[in-house]
């Protein structure tokens, strides 16, 4: 709706606008700060696991893969 200006110059109405640029610029900027967000929780769970994969064996596995290793050889 248009601003209705009076006979002496000033607005009596002010201009009725919908912003559409302002709402997409909010979703496009939602959607990237959420995808960022998603990319670094998705990083620190796969250092997280890289760091379980890394730790070495107890040392009750290891002896049961040897003893598994000498029955299997037929020593």
């Amino acid at each position: 709706k248009e601003a209705v200006i009076g006979a002496d110059g000033k607005v009596t109405s002010p201009e009725v606008a919908i912003m559409y640029g302002d709402f997409v610029s909010a979703i496009i900027n939602f959607l990237v700060v959420a995808f960022v967000m998603f990319m670094i929780v998705r990083a620190i769970a796969a250092s997280k696991k890289a760091e379980e994969a890394a730790a070495p064996p107890p040392a009750q596995e290891v002896l049961l893969g040897e003893i598994r290793d000498l029955l299997k050889s037929g020593k």
